[in-house]
């Protein structure tokens, strides 16, 4: 998250992905919670691009500066 933030005070992008190994990829709904928690540390400052989405065995998300 500190990198997350620092990219975002600098006015760059962040994009943010989660790799499933294995027999992780039978709960995604664990993952997405990780991403909600994630919107929820960056409200207010930050615009959601890409809202979360499993894509394959990933999920990715992108966080724009407002």
């Amino acid at each position: 998250m500190k990198s997350v933030r620092r990219f975002l005070d600098d006015g760059n992008k962040a994009k943010i992905t989660m790799f499933f190994r294995g027999r992780e990829i039978v709960r995604p709904e664990l993952g997405m919670k990780v991403f909600e928690r994630i919107i929820q540390l960056l409200t207010g400052k930050f615009n959601i691009e890409q809202q979360p989405k499993l894509l394959g065995k990933s999920i990715t998300m992108v966080i724009a500066p407002k």
